[in-house]
């Protein structure tokens, strides 16, 4: 098991495998929807996670700006191309 925040359990669940649950909260048709996906997550996930909820309630001002964007646009935001940080540096070639 790995300390990272997103990383997955012994198990092999947990936060990391349960990614899936944030797209309701990224694409919610506005904020009051997004809030009733953030605390449905928080009703199911928040015991297990109590640091991850507080940090994003803590945040949520912060992150509703981003539903002025639409789904297509927050998608690309939020769920950037992994594989472009595990590629090699090429020293600048």
């Amino acid at each position: 098991m790995t300390t990272g925040l997103l990383s997955a359990t012994a198990d092999g669940r947990g936060l990391c495998s349960a990614l899936g649950w944030a797209i309701p909260i990224y694409t919610a048709v506005n904020a009051q929807a997004a809030r009733a996906a953030f605390d449905d997550l928080a009703d199911k996930w928040g015991g297990r996670y109590p640091a991850v909820f507080r940090l994003w309630d803590n945040a949520w001002a912060e992150f509703i700006p981003i539903l002025n964007y639409d789904v297509e646009i927050r998608r690309v935001i939020c769920w950037t191309n992994g594989s472009s940080r595990s590629m090699p540096a090429t020293g600048g070639r």
